[in-house]
């Protein structure tokens, strides 16, 4: 099994797989500290957007199978 997104969505589409194949998920809290130069701005909502769109598309469509072959 792999991910087939690579850029800003890849973490949702983990998810998605992972509930899929039924893998257990937990939340954990984290210390967040803002770095400068953060390349995430308004200008990248229209790219996550798209990468959530092609995931879900892919997947319902089947253009995008699942499969827990090597």
């Amino acid at each position: 099994v792999y991910a087939i997104l690579c850029r800003w969505c890849f973490d949702v589409e983990l998810v998605f797989l992972c509930k899929w194949f039924r893998i257990p998920v937990s939340e954990i809290s984290v210390n967040w500290s803002e770095i400068p130069g953060s390349k995430v701005n308004l200008l990248s909502i229209p790219n996550m957007l798209w990468e959530l769109v092609l995931m879900s598309v892919g997947y319902r469509t089947g253009m995008w199978r699942i499969s827990n072959s090597t």
